[in-house]
């Protein structure tokens, strides 16, 4: 406690040196997060788990922080409609930001967990803006999901069509309508 004589310059003195004893968590709680009793809770990804979370997660008692490269859920069950033209895209996505109120989201691919200080490194996911920036969090959810093994195979990556992603579905869909355009058209497709 502060003495009641103590002045402004003094109490800052003294919250400094006391400062190096305080916890870790309490010193990297930014000010969004007074009041909320769970701390400051980081979501990384978008797919199913941390759509799950954030849909059930209380944003009065956590200040929520997302982080994906992508700003939307995507129902993948549904993917390969979207690639033969039975769905749009749009029917398959949920936007992360209109999903759950009072959140914060960075669209960007978190390069570094550091455990100990309890810190995310991030680069922004955003092809105009490559800057990097740390989040602190109190408690962290991992969703990042997995990418497509083509274990080893030559070529797989190159000449395979994955289907895991909204832009996967657009590229087979593409695809299918350039082969039907050159069927159509009797043309060489340089197949």
């Amino acid at each position: 406690m502060l003495k009641s004589n103590l002045n402004l310059s003094s109490a800052l003195r003294l919250y400094k040196s006391r400062q190096s004893s305080l916890s870790h968590s309490f010193q990297t709680r930014s000010l969004k997060t007074i009041g909320k009793t769970g701390g400051q809770l980081v979501i990384l990804g978008t797919g199913w788990a941390g759509f799950k979370v954030l849909g059930n997660i209380n944003t009065e008692k956590y200040d929520v922080i997302v982080v994906s490269p992508r700003n939307y859920f995507a129902f993948t069950p549904l993917l390969a409609s979207t690639a033969v033209g039975t769905l749009e895209f749009r029917a398959i996505s949920e936007p992360v930001r209109a999903y759950q109120n009072n959140i914060t989201y960075y669209q960007a691919w978190c390069d570094k967990i550091d455990f100990e200080n309890k810190t995310l490194t991030c680069t922004t996911a955003l092809p105009q803006k490559q800057d990097s920036f740390t989040i602190s969090f109190d408690k962290l959810v991992i969703s990042t999901g997995a990418y497509a093994n083509t274990f080893g195979i030559p070529g797989v990556a190159e000449n395979a069509f994955f289907l895991r992603e909204v832009e996967h579905a657009r590229r087979i869909r593409n695809r299918i309508i350039e082969c039907m355009f050159c069927f159509s058209e009797s043309q060489d497709c340089g197949w």
